[in-house]
């Protein structure tokens, strides 16, 4: 990873907590406190970050003096017990009223917090981050029995997310205040974010919805786009994420619910183009750096239009409209334009030998909420 987006990674790992203390469920920001405890490790071995992922799940944590409601230190210093890490030996900040804590060392992070359940027992999450090569992010969840005085593991719809493209960086946030879980995944060619939103529903988390970075204003380019095919509710509610011109930086495409509608866009540090549109009336097909949309424009007539990418950044487009007689053996006549421009159909020919065929991709589609 570069500098620049170590940098960046480690400035938004602003990890907070939750407020849903087993003793206290007031909010109480002005309670938290830090410290510099002595590790309950020193002295002892840490274990390396992608060991404690692989292995979380296959331990029951036995929890000293834990009675039927441990705070939040209990819970994080049996945890640090049974999976010693470094970041538990840097600076703590507690908020135990919110049943808070987050400790950090250099190149380590830790954030803890707890949720009381309808039963009787405690939700416990953990987020262990190490946002330096070789970058890891993991949340794991126990389920606390104040009867057994033990944390369980707990499966938890955020520990099977799956990031949207491979090469996104995974942030988990827990909530200091509410008790959503956010999952943020920063795509690195875009230098934006996709924000997943797991709600608690007081037992466990559950996905909520999916938000883009800057979606207004692409949905924004999309209807200000003179399509006179677009359906009577072209909202564009899904996503998929496909690297068109394979550069390792994938566009976006977006649908309407129906799969009649839909929009692709390029971004690149930041800057948004939209490339193509589709509609119920023509069908597009991907090509490696082309998107093609090919279509009927009346009676004897066939349009196609390529719009290139490259570098993640749209390229030329090029348009061919053919028309046809109705005498046997017709192969019609075509007309080519190039950025706007007439162009002999010769040139146009020589682009059509030089297209790929259509690579195969199968979209991977994920809902989007509170447009």
């Amino acid at each position: 990873m570069s500098k620049p987006l170590t940098f960046l990674f480690c400035l938004v790992m602003l990890f907070t907590a939750c407020s849903n203390n087993p003793k206290n469920d007031a909010s109480a920001d002005n309670n938290a406190t830090s410290s510099e405890k002595p590790s309950i490790q020193e002295g002892g071995k840490s274990l390396e970050v992608q060991n404690i992922a692989d292995g979380w799940t296959t331990k029951t944590i036995n929890v000293e003096n834990g009675g039927q409601a441990p705070n939040i230190e209990q819970l994080v210093e049996a945890f640090s017990r049974a999976w010693p890490t470094s970041a538990i030996n840097g600076k703590k900040t507690v908020d135990a009223p919110n049943g808070w804590l987050s400790s950090e060392v250099e190149g380590q992070t830790l954030t803890a917090c707890q949720w009381k359940r309808p039963n009787g027992h405690q939700l416990f999450a953990v987020n262990l981050a190490q946002p330096v090569e070789p970058t890891i992010n993991v949340v794991m969840f126990y389920d606390y029995d104040p009867a057994k005085g033990t944390l369980t593991p707990d499966k938890s719809s955020p520990t099977d997310f799956k990031p949207s493209f491979e090469g996104n960086i995974v942030e988990y946030k827990l909530p200091r205040t509410g008790k959503d879980i956010t999952i943020n995944e920063f795509v690195p060619g875009w230098e934006k974010y996709i924000r997943h939103t797991y709600a608690f529903d007081g037992t466990k988390h559950k996905f909520a919805r999916t938000t883009i970075d800057d979606y207004a204003k692409m949905t924004k380019l999309y209807d200000e786009f003179d399509d006179m095919y677009k359906s009577e509710d072209h909202t564009l509610v899904k996503y998929a994420l496909v690297d068109i011109d394979q550069d390792g930086n994938p566009e976006l495409w977006l649908r309407s619910q129906k799969e009649e509608d839909g929009a692709f866009f390029a971004i690149n540090q930041g800057k948004i183009w939209l490339l193509e549109t589709e509609n119920y009336h023509s069908t597009v097909y991907l090509r490696k750096g082309i998107i093609q949309q090919s279509g009927g424009c009346g009676t004897g007539c066939q349009f196609s239009r390529f719009t290139t990418v490259k570098g993640s950044k749209p390229g030329d487009v090029w348009n061919v409209l053919t028309e046809y007689g109705f005498e046997d053996g017709d192969e019609g006549t075509s007309s080519w334009e190039k950025n706007g421009n007439e162009i002999p159909e010769a040139e146009g020919d020589k682009f059509m030998q030089s297209l790929d065929n259509d690579f195969e991709f199968t979209p991977q589609w994920r809902p989007l909420g509170n447009l």
